[in-house]
């Protein structure tokens, strides 16, 4: 299960609507693990908030989903304090 929930942003000079996404709630039962699964619902995600022309897509991960999240081209934020805070560019994917 994977929900990506799409969030407005304020207007900036350049645009006038924005958007972003927050990824929730990635859980694959326990015999699932370690399957590829969780990685393709990640893709999904991704996927559809570049179909949607998102800005950024952000993850609040546990630090276990830290290298899944990491293999699936979202990178630690350099501006959070939090190590478990992901955020990736749909576009850049």
């Amino acid at each position: 299960m994977a929900r990506l929930v799409v969030l407005p942003r304020m207007r900036s000079p350049r645009a006038l609507q924005r958007t972003s996404g927050d990824l929730q709630c990635v859980w694959v039962i326990t015999g699932e693990r370690d399957s590829g699964l969780g990685g393709r619902l990640i893709d999904a995600v991704l996927a559809r908030a570049r179909e949607l022309g998102l800005e950024r897509v952000t993850v609040h991960s546990s630090p276990r989903a830290i290298p899944a999240c990491s293999r699936h081209g979202l990178e630690a934020s350099p501006s959070r304090s939090s190590e478990t805070t992901t955020s990736v560019s749909p576009e850049r994917r």
